[in-house]
Order: structure tokens, then C-alpha cells, then sequence
């Protein structure tokens, strides 16, 4: 998608900050969704010889932390990339 724009307004309807994103997620979006959108794609790269970094950044408290490792049992982008790597490398290879 494209870069979305945030408009901050204050009580008056003055703006008060405008912010652009590449991607913005609704809370009703879960865990895997959000996956599939950020990181999955970069896990093929990976698994062709690409360095990839994954790096969350933002404010405390905003659930970084559950994005990147997330529940046992709604694992996040570190744990479900793992998962992925592993299934698509040849099981001939040597780590």
C-alpha cells in the first residue's frame, strides 16, 4: 500500500503535527497479519543470501515487545520468521 499520512489535530482544529508512515495496522490486526505484511517477505530474501535487520522503534509501552517476540501461543515476527527460515532451508544444509 502506500505511505499513509497521520494529521494530528488539536481542539481548535489546528494542526499540530503531520506524520507519514509506510504502513499502518488497525488493532484489530493480529499477529500473523501483521507478519505477512512486514517481515515475511524479507524471509525469502534471507534465505537467498540477503542480510536482513528487523528493528522496532517507538515510544514505551506502545507493544513493541509483543510484536517482535509475542505469546507463547500467538507467536511474534521473531519466532514466526525463525519457523519460516527453517522450513525453507534444504534440509541438506549445513548450519
Amino acid at each position: 500500500p502506500p505511505p499513509q499520512r497521520i494529521v494530528v489535530q488539536g481542539d481548535d482544529a489546528s494542526v499540530k503535527g503531520s506524520y507519514v508512515f509506510n504502513r499502518v495496522f488497525e488493532e484489530s490486526f493480529g499477529q500473523e497479519s501483521i507478519f505477512n505484511a512486514t517481515a515475511k517477505p524479507y524471509v525469502q530474501d534471507f534465505l537467498t543470501g540477503t542480510n536482513i535487520t528487523i528493528f522496532a522503534y517507538g515510544q514505551t509501552g506502545t507493544g513493541k515487545t509483543y510484536t517482535i517476540a509475542g505469546p507463547e501461543e500467538d507467536p511474534g515476527i521473531v519466532s514466526r520468521s525463525l519457523h519460516d527460515i527453517f522450513q525453507g532451508m534444504p534440509a541438506d544444509k549445513e548450519l
